[in-house]
């Protein structure tokens, strides 16, 4: 997306009266939070420090006994990739937040505080359900990373501790996915007939795949760690914001006059 398009974006949110289409309820907010809490205090118990491989858990590792799809990652490993691959988390998450606070500041938006506890919490239960699976999934699984496989000097491998084990699922694809989906699914409710939108998804469905292109390249993750993680974290982006959504918003057809007749919509 050209540097232009995204100030111009930027603008058009900052100066548009179009009001917010979600509302909190006391008891669905209980039952997500609730349930990201526990979800995440359950995958502490289950292995709040995981322990490194031994010398001989490292010899007996072999690329023959790893699926097609993913034995070529073995052969990974880039610093470079593996910094790159921070930023694909960092962006979406810093952007999901301006967002959040430009929708509720406004032009012609009332109750800037309320609508920011609205947005705010919806994006924190996106980050916390999306997190807390991953967390849940890594300690679990417990699967070796990829460039555990390849040649490298048994300190260069212990230097990352437990960390080693957590390979399934990619939580750095995750979190992108979740924030960037986030962003691309607001926008959309906000403004479900402006054609700049549909930028906004196709920049929101490529940012995760970028991302988890690098942890590849990094030898952090397999393909099918990246795989799952991007199909966890996009429909935490998508699905958190939809249950928010007000009823007027949701199933509706709407009609609206247009030069050439009548222009329908229906918005989900």
């Amino acid at each position: 997306m050209r540097i232009s398009s995204v100030i111009a974006i930027t603008l058009f949110i900052r100066y548009s009266s179009a009001q917010s289409p979600y509302s909190l309820a006391k008891n669905k907010e209980v039952i997500i939070i609730g349930s990201g809490l526990a979800i995440g205090s359950s995958s502490l118990l289950l292995n709040s420090s995981p322990k490194p491989l031994s010398n001989r858990e490292l010899s007996l590792l072999s690329s023959e006994s790893i699926n097609r799809l993913d034995r070529a990652a073995v052969k990974n490993r880039s610093s470079k990739a593996e910094t790159q691959s921070d930023y694909g988390v960092l962006t979406p998450f810093a952007l999901s937040g301006i967002m959040v606070s430009s929708l509720s500041i406004k032009k012609g938006q009332k109750e800037p505080f309320d609508n920011f506890l609205t947005l705010g919490t919806i994006w924190f239960e996106t980050n916390l359900i999306c997190g807390s699976i991953t967390q849940l999934s890594k300690n679990t699984v417990k699967r070796v990373r990829p460039y555990a496989y390849s040649n490298v000097s048994f300190t260069d491998v212990y230097s990352n501790e437990g960390n080693i084990r957590r390979s399934f699922f990619s939580g750095h694809t995750s979190l992108s996915a979740a924030n960037s989906f986030f962003v691309a699914k607001v926008l959309h409710d906000y403004y479900p007939r402006k054609e700049w939108t549909k930028l906004v998804w196709a920049g929101a469905a490529f940012v995760p795949v970028w991302t988890g292109y690098q942890r590849y390249q990094a030898g952090k993750h397999f393909p099918t760690d990246i795989i799952v993680g991007y199909l966890v974290g996009s429909t935490c982006g998508i699905l958190i914001p939809q249950v928010h959504k007000t009823s007027q918003n949701k199933n509706k057809l709407v009609a609206a006059p247009t030069g050439n007749g009548l222009f329908l919509t229906f918005t989900f």
